[in-house]
């Protein structure tokens, strides 16, 4: 092989392998974005009391009828699962109650 080729194959191997070491899982970017929701004074720290208003806000953004509890329908529209996790009883729906516990 001469040299242009070798050249040729270094830079392409090189360059697209470039664009995985910058790239990000998906799951990762919507972490990052989640927190970035959450900090809302931008100290690069979440609270207590900040994550408890994230919550409470999620829930009343996912409670589309209102009804206080969210249903399996409305938990599936949440892409952080974070009100899924919120289910202690286990029922397959999350209480106000339980979302803010």
């Amino acid at each position: 092989m001469n040299a242009a080729r070798c050249g040729i194959i270094l830079f392409c191997s090189l360059f697209f392998t470039g664009f995985n070491v910058f790239a990000q899982p998906a799951d990762t970017q919507a972490v990052k974005s989640e927190f970035q929701k959450m900090d809302t004074n931008k100290d690069g720290f979440v609270t207590s009391e900040e994550m408890q208003a994230y919550q409470a806000k999620r829930f009343n953004e996912l409670d589309k009828d209102k009804n206080g509890a969210l249903d399996s329908k409305e938990l599936s529209a949440d892409k952080t699962n974070m009100q899924l996790a919120a289910d202690k009883n286990k029922d397959g729906k999350v209480t106000k109650q339980e979302s803010d516990s």
